[in-house]
């Protein structure tokens, strides 16, 4: 195995953990190979055509919660922060066209005997104990903007689809597109942009809103739904579609 050579922090002070310092090359790497897939891509005849906007839009927002968003959870994702501003930014573009805006978090009954329908997820990931419904860990990040009357979707599987009323709530609206933020990209989100394809609907992820632990899985990701499950689509040209649908109604 290749030896790690230290490195310094942003403000040069001191080293970067080993974990960050892994983090940093298994991005670089991973950006050298989705830029040459991307080059791949290009260079065949399989064009992967844009599944585009459609007509009736709805915002999923995906598990920006306390337990995902704040440094000291074990699931706090790096990039939380910026992807929540984006998220802001968009649903203030949402709301002005009337566009349908839902919230989820991740959640499970607890009992005496420990969290009542904990999927294989839960129990794997580090700190989900604290997931209780009501708890503190799973409420929505403070700064990020809800409205009276939108909807929060508890889920207990990785997708927002997977027992839930979601896909009721999307189409009892006429829904035809779902723009997808959030995190984490490699999980939740994709989880739900692969079962939002599964039910019918155009899928956008916007890639400014979105985050994940590791940013080479973040990069992979958003490259694997662009060829398989729906477009990636930056937040200007993201906010200018909900600003095209507020001047058509």
């Amino acid at each position: 195995m290749t030896a790690v050579t230290p490195k310094l922090s942003a403000d040069a002070t001191a080293p970067l953990e080993p974990g960050e310092q892994l983090a940093e090359q298994i991005e670089a790497k991973m950006t050298e190979v989705v830029e040459l897939l991307g080059q791949w891509r290009d260079a065949t005849e399989r064009k992967w055509a844009a599944v585009g906007f459609g007509s009736r839009p709805a915002i999923v927002v995906i598990d920006l919660a306390r337990f995902w968003t704040e440094p000291g959870y074990a699931a706090y994702c790096p990039g939380a922060e910026e992807a929540i501003a984006a998220t802001n930014e968009l649903l203030a573009h949402a709301r002005a066209a009337g566009v349908p805006v839902i919230f989820t978090t991740q959640a499970y009954q607890s009992t005496a005997r420990g969290l009542v329908s904990a999927t294989g997820m839960a129990r794997k990931f580090p700190g989900s104990d604290t997931l209780a419904v009501g708890s503190v860990a799973t409420e929505l990040h403070p700064s990020l903007t809800v409205e009276e009357g939108e909807h929060l979707v508890v889920k207990t599987q990785s997708s927002a689809f997977a027992h839930t009323y979601l896909s009721t709530v999307l189409h009892d609206a006429g829904v035809d597109t779902v723009i997808l933020t959030g995190v984490v990209t490699s999980g939740c989100v994709r989880a739900t942009a692969a079962d939002s394809l599964a039910n019918g609907f155009r899928t956008i992820v916007v890639p400014e809103a979105v985050a994940d632990h590791l940013p080479g899985a973040h990069t992979w990701t958003l490259f694997d739904i662009s060829t398989k499950i729906g477009d990636v689509v930056p937040l200007a040209e993201a906010t200018a579609y909900l600003d095209r649908v507020a001047a058509e109604r």
